[in-house]
């Protein structure tokens, strides 16, 4: 290998293909990133063997050649020289040699043991602002893996309206979104999209995305990365069935709501935080046996009389700005249905003893 390439743009394509290796793992060779000099690019590549991440840069490569090294001892020499130029060279076969003002000589192995990566089949769909829309569902994936399908989001295609319908759920609130699509096959009509996948299209591929299916996976590719990824197994449950129809609402601000969040949560128990509609006001309380109770009021219309999770709320909080409708039923019994724009969160309730009013 001889190439000569931009510090700065390889810098870069480090920090997005990290998010593939893993710490440790099974293999010593997934633990690095195999880097790849061939036709003018440097190509990058990382997995943890579920997910795969290829990103290539232009260089000026004079001699082909590739090793696999360790990205946690490259990164820092790159960060703290500063010339912006940097040649790379492989003195043999597993060894690979960095110039920039300074230079380096790491250990490598072989790039022919790194694992293959699946094939594309055809393109599936196109879309603009998917990193935006994962942002908005994925705060709600499960992190236990006693239903293993939940622990990812679920895509399904609308063909006829042209659209994906994401959805993310953990059994105590669920999110859904959509996202319009450009279709191009008819298949799959439905996968799980595991977290790990989505995190990485939310850091590193805005704008325009182009979706393949592979024979077990999907491909999404933006600009000069391309991720692969295996998909969940198995049926993501019928969310519609969850979804409330309430009889009562109650409106607040979002940003009233926070601050009265805030304020409560000096005397908060189990995370749980209070709602009672008065004549023009929202109490929101806390109540705790040893330490004691806050409340405070927002203004507010509707009806409501109910008790949440906190974290939950404040989820949904963080991405809506301005008025809140929320419907409920009149017990508080019901799942808590807030709609914004054309994201739906559900919120499961949490039964407390109220005393008498």
């Amino acid at each position: 290998m001889n190439a000569t390439i931009n510090r700065v743009e390889l810098l870069k394509a480090l920090g997005k293909v990290k998010g593939a290796i893993p710490s440790r793992g099974t293999l010593p060779i997934i633990t690095r990133v195999a880097i790849l000099a061939t036709q003018g690019k440097i190509e990058l590549q990382g997995t943890d063997l579920e997910v795969f991440v290829t990103l290539s840069c232009k260089a000026d490569v004079t001699k082909d050649g590739g090793v696999c090294v360790l990205i946690k001892t490259l990164e820092p020499f790159l960060k703290n020289v500063k010339t912006e130029t940097v040649v790379i060279t492989m003195p043999d076969e597993k060894h690979m040699t960095i110039k920039a003002g300074a230079s380096i000589t790491v250990d490598g192995m072989d790039i022919a043991d790194f694992p293959n990566i699946q094939k594309v089949k055809e393109k599936f769909c196109s879309v603009v602002n998917l990193d935006n829309i994962l942002k908005e569902v994925g705060y709600a994936v499960a992190t236990e893996e006693k239903r293993p399908s939940l622990t990812g989001i679920s895509f399904i295609c609308d063909e006829k309206e042209g659209k994906l319908e994401l959805c993310s759920a953990d059994g105590f609130r669920l999110v859904i979104g959509s996202i319009k699509a450009e279709m191009f096959a008819q298949e799959p009509k439905s996968f799980i999209l595991p977290k790990a996948a989505a995190n990485i299209i939310e850091k590193h591929m805005p704008g325009n995305v182009e979706i393949f299916r592979a024979e077990e996976s999907m491909s999404f590719m933006n600009d000069n990365i391309v991720m692969t990824t295996k998909l969940i197994q198995g049926n993501y449950p019928d969310y519609r069935q969850i979804i409330p129809e309430n009889t009562t609402y109650f409106t607040f601000d979002s940003g009233e709501m926070k601050r009265a969040l805030n304020i409560v949560s000096a005397t908060i128990s189990s995370n749980i935080v209070r709602f009672k509609t008065t004549k023009d006001s929202l109490v929101v309380s806390t109540f705790d046996e040893e330490v004691g109770e806050t409340s405070t009021t927002v203004p507010s219309t509707g009806m409501c009389k109910i008790a949440f999770n906190i974290k939950y709320l404040r989820d949904v909080l963080n991405r809506i700005e301005g008025t809140v409708f929320a419907s409920a039923d009149i017990n508080g019994t019901k799942p808590v249905l807030i709609k914004n724009n054309d994201t739906v969160h559900v919120i499961m309730p949490t039964f407390v003893q109220w005393g008498k009013d």
